[in-house]
């Protein structure tokens, strides 16, 4: 590794004790060293793309490698600026340069691992994840990209021991808890995966994702009691209107409707805008029986009318009350919204069944068969519907 300058090493030592505004303040004035010049703006390029300031830090970097076209280090933080945008060839461009003058910069690997996974090039996302893990064996993230890559290409057992070991380099790398507690539920495993949170949030009592799938999986299993303690930490501790939303979710699970209300209300007390609350409230009412008050909250999370999910069950729910001329109105609105999604589509073919537009229904169910997955529940409900017209 080239040893840094005494003044780079300080603006280095800036960046590592998180005083990113007096680092940036402290390169820019070493960019009018000529002898600190190149490495001053390859570090104002990578904090640039901390914050995902792409043209500031591609201007950076273009200024270096023109003077310096082989600078490995430069063209593998312009392969990172592409993978970021997700333009991936452009970045395993990048990175394979950087490779080719200079095989021995760790930070390529990891990353070119990363590129050709989304490529779909997992022989060699395989090899230079093995690369990086080896020149990096302290590096967590290195080892989980090896993992990554073992999964992708369905070594599950080796990904999952490669994962395990980058939390045991990092008992606090995220990262590897959410993957593998992903990988393990996959498998069959949620009680081996709420373990593996458990242990994550004894380190890290403020991973707040690691609460938020401890709340899911304990909600999946009934345990409504336990999934409450973390979605009520979460909405203690962060305040998101979706933490709100969840701790409703574990109080209505649990039959306390009266406390799930007042939840759901919180929530749209710190997003009065979003729609989520209002839906959940509008699922609570039409639980407990509450037609009137469902409608009303139905409504008002369909009002913005740019999210799919209560445009359909508004129009779910007007079907059901055999107000089929509103029910097709808004399930067109659904419709239109989401051409990928086939249950507004199949609601509506059942709107114009019971409207007698039996053309209509027949065309719309096809329609829906021919884009849905074989075995799938909506295909067979429009088949059934196709034969029940003919």
């Amino acid at each position: 590794m080239e040893q840094l300058s005494e003044a780079i090493q300080q603006g280095k030592d800036l960046v590592e004790r998180l005083r990113l505004a007096d680092a940036i303040k402290y390169f820019e004035a070493l960019v009018a060293n000529p002898r600190e010049e190149k490495a001053a703006r390859t570090w104002l390029a990578r904090l640039a793309l901390m914050g995902d300031d792409f043209g500031s830090a591609e201007s950076q970097l273009r200024i270096v490698l023109v003077t310096d076209p082989k600078n490995a280090e430069a063209l593998a933080l312009q392969g990172i600026s592409q993978m970021k945008q997700s333009r991936f060839e452009k970045a395993a461009e990048a990175f394979e340069s950087a490779r080719s003058h200079n095989p021995e910069l760790a930070m390529v690997y990891p990353n070119l691992a990363l590129v050709y996974r989304e490529l779909n090039r997992l022989s060699e996302s395989l090899t230079a994840a093995y690369r990086g893990a080896k020149l990096l064996p302290d590096d967590p993230q290195a080892h989980l990209e090896v993992a990554r890559t073992l999964w992708a290409l369905n070594q599950p057992q080796p990904a999952i021991e490669r994962a395990l070991r980058a939390i045991e380099i990092d008992p606090l790398y995220l990262f590897a808890y959410l993957d593998l507690g992903r990988w393990l539920v996959l498998q069959g495993r949620p009680e081996t995966a709420v373990e593996l949170y458990l242990e994550g949030i004894r380190h890290a009592p403020d991973a707040w994702p690691l609460r938020e799938q401890l709340a899911g999986l304990y909600l999946l299993s009934r345990q409504s009691g336990k999934a409450l303690s973390h979605a009520r930490f979460l909405a203690e501790h962060r305040g998101l209107p979706g933490d709100y939303i969840l701790v409703g979710d574990c109080l209505a699970v649990h039959g306390d409707v009266a406390a799930a209300e007042s939840a759901y209300n919180q929530a749209l007390k710190v997003a009065p805008g979003s729609w989520e609350g209002h839906f959940k409230l509008a699922e609570l009412y039409r639980a407990a029986n509450l037609v009137t008050e469902a409608e009303a909250e139905y409504r008002a999370a369909a009002s913005g009318g740019t999210a799919y999910v209560p445009l359909n069950e508004l129009g779910l729910f007007l079907l059901h009350q055999k107000r089929f001329e509103e029910a097709a109105t808004v399930l067109n609105r659904a419709a239109e919204l989401d051409s990928t999604r086939q249950e507004a589509r199949l609601n509506l073919a059942l709107c114009y069944a019971a409207l007698e537009r039996r053309g209509q229904a027949a065309d719309l169910a096809r329609q829906v068969s021919a884009n849905s997955p074989q075995g799938s529940q909506i295909r067979e409900e429009a088949d059934r519907l196709v034969g029940s017209l003919r």
